[in-house]
């Protein structure tokens, strides 16, 4: 496996603006077994349910698991084993945290997904 490389920001602001504007695929990705997965967006609004947009709090502690799930959907589950994901998961993850404008689209994307459920 390739290892991985400095966070792509653009392509994770790219992916936050597709599920703030309620994309959604017409075909659910494979597994690795053949099996298929369900859409990202339904991933995620699984796990945005008992998130709190307005609580910061309750955003900081759902933007590392959402930014997991959409990493791993991007580059497959075997990302996580690679000793730099966690690294670039933080960084990603404190990129986001300290930037307004990444917030605010963040959290238009949770609420997207609250709605969509």
């Amino acid at each position: 496996m390739d290892r991985i490389g400095p966070p792509d920001t653009a392509a994770l602001v790219d992916a936050l603006r597709q599920v703030s504007r309620k994309a959604t695929s017409t075909t659910a990705p494979r597994t690795a077994t053949g099996g298929e997965r369900p859409d990202l967006r339904a991933e995620l609004a699984r796990l945005v349910t008992d998130v709190d947009p307005d609580d910061d709090s309750s955003m900081a502690r759902a933007r590392r698991t959402l930014l997991k799930a959409i990493l791993l959907r991007e580059w497959g589950e075997g990302a996580e084993s690679d000793p730099a994901f966690v690294g670039m998961l933080e960084a990603v993850d404190n990129g986001i945290g300290g930037d307004g404008r990444l917030r605010g689209l963040l959290r238009d994307a949770v609420i997207s997904l609250k709605r969509s459920t």
